[in-house]
């Protein structure tokens, strides 16, 4: 009797990530992309749900507030299943990962005996490893890997496992394989720690890259990135497939859920000011150094002052990070916070979840949320690293156009050559102090002019097609077309039957043939 084919409807994709936290502007964009499936009618469901997910806090020691196994609290959404499996775990464990990344940083400075044993080293936690991730691929039966900056050198001998991993499952044909999806490239992200680079400037022999293997896939988020791909020592040519903007409709910039948000606002204490039409501004950054958050408080001051100046009331800012992850950062941004008078001006949220919800005992609101909230109350977003050479795209701008509220950013490389010269912002100087007082006026001046009414009618006429201008501008430098043909893709390389794949390709609206991204 001839054995029946079995039909696949959907594939079983897995996500690694190597930021080693619970929240980041990488999850958000990945929510935002399995979005683009359950927002096109009649499209199936491509990646069946949850999706097996580790976020890699048993190799960030870095992270400490969630080294090895993730933070105490936690809210996932129902489509994620993220473990918090320790493969390797002795005493010295995280300091030995914090000396392999740095030598691995400086590899120029080692003797061949030093490299020989930093091998060995590295081979060691690799093991464990390796096993880890063909333990977990098998019982999830995964077709599909999602590995978010893993080609950074935070963890190499992670980096390793997952590579030899992935050719003991996919190296002899079978569909499938690792998605190398980078939002950073070691080069480009110019982070240091105690005056020295994280990151080595190009890859060595102790960094594992992609390769032109059929079971790897390379995908970076901007054209800023993709000269630099080409200077690695690998065959496989990079795609370039923009970040996924979350979609928000009029509709989304309305409060829906009044109760929800009320508790939201009143755990923050700022709920009797924000009904007494005090603004809502968002710092949309991690508690990370090079985020610039501490000049985002200063301007915060500027903006109270000249708010103060024109008898206006007095924005909040909500800055998304949790101050548990680099808790010396954290510090000294309190402290300023506290000298600047600003303490019942500024939230630290504690991180911003993908889907909002109750977390212990208070309500979270996830980005889509809070820009509603934001526009509800006419504020806007700051967004100002203090770093010109670690954003790589940058989507604080991006954030404050699709909902409609105004930006002020500061100047880095990559402003100009992802949103090019027609965004309409409020740039600043940072190094001037009286660009804080001119961007705080213009800033403030805009809020007002955003209230119905506020203003005559040409100025409220100039807004409005400002705002309309950003957010056509919006869907032009981040389509969605390059990733419904990615995830196309990926099914149709993780073996779905092609009947499905071809209803899919009509719900996102695609044309015929294999995208190739």
């Amino acid at each position: 009797m001839a054995r029946q084919i079995q039909s696949k409807k959907s594939i079983n994709l897995a996500l690694v990530c190597g930021d080693g936290a619970p929240i980041s502007g990488l999850l958000t964009t990945f929510r935002n992309v399995i979005d683009l499936i359950s927002n096109s009618p009649n499209c199936p469901e491509l990646i069946s749900l949850p999706i097996a997910t580790d976020l890699g806090y048993s190799w960030r020691p870095d992270k400490v507030a969630f080294f090895p196994r993730g933070p105490k609290e936690t809210l996932y959404p129902s489509w994620l299943s993220v473990t918090d499996t320790t493969p390797v775990s002795y005493p010295e464990y995280g300091e030995e990962l914090l000396r392999i990344r740095r030598e691995v940083s400086q590899s120029e400075e080692l003797t061949p005996e030093q490299r020989k044993l930093l091998h060995e080293r590295i081979g060691a936690i690799s093991a464990p490893y390796q096993q880890y991730f063909e333990t977990w691929f098998e019982e999830k039966k995964i077709d599909w890997v999602c590995a978010v900056n893993m080609t950074l050198s935070d963890a190499v001998p992670v980096t390793n496992a997952l590579h030899r991993a992935a050719e003991k499952r996919w190296g002899k044909g079978r569909p499938g394989g690792v998605l190398f999806w980078d939002h950073d490239l070691m080069k480009s992200c110019a982070v240091h720690e105690k005056n020295e680079r994280v990151y080595p400037i190009r890859p060595n022999e102790f960094t594992p890259v992609p390769q032109a293997v059929p079971w790897h896939t390379w995908a970076v988020v901007s054209d800023v990135l993709f000269p630099e791909t080409l200077l690695y020592p690998t065959e496989l040519r990079a795609s370039v497939v923009p970040n996924v903007l979350p979609i928000l409709q009029k509709s989304d910039t309305e409060v829906r859920d009044q109760d929800l948000f009320s508790r939201f606002l009143s755990d923050f204490e700022i709920l009797d000011g924000v009904n007494n039409g005090r603004p809502i501004l968002l710092c949309p950054n991690r508690i990370f150094p090079v985020k610039g958050i501490e000049i985002s408080i200063q301007v915060l001051a500027a903006i109270k002052s000249a708010s103060m100046q024109r008898d206006l009331t007095q924005p909040y800012l909500l800055i998304f990070g949790d101050l548990e992850e680099d808790p010396e950062y954290a510090a000294e941004l309190q402290a300023l916070v506290r000298d600047a008078g600003l303490t019942d001006d500024i939230r630290f949220l504690g991180g911003v979840p993908l889907c909002s919800g109750i977390k212990g005992s208070k309500v979270v609101l996830d980005e889509k949320d809070l820009l509603c909230l934001a526009a509800a109350s006419h504020g806007g977003v700051i967004y100002t690293p203090n770093t010109k050479d670690v954003e790589s795209v940058g989507l604080g701008p991006a954030l404050a156009s699709i909902a409609g509220i105004p930006c002020v950013v500061s100047e880095f490389n990559a402003l100009r050559q992802v949103y090019g010269d027609d965004l309409h912002c409020v740039l600043l100087d940072n190094i001037s102090r009286e660009s804080f007082d001119v961007a705080a006026k213009l800033l403030v001046n805009l809020m007002k002019i955003s209230r119905l009414g506020s203003e005559d009618d040409s100025q409220r006429e100039t807004w409005s097609k400002m705002v309309e201008h950003n957010k056509s501008l919006m869907l032009k430098k981040f389509p969605q077309r390059p990733w419904k043909g990615l995830l196309l893709r990926l099914a149709r390389q993780g073996g779905i039957d092609e009947d499905v794949a071809l209803q899919a390709q009509a719900a996102l609206g695609l044309p015929g043939g294999i995208s190739r991204i």
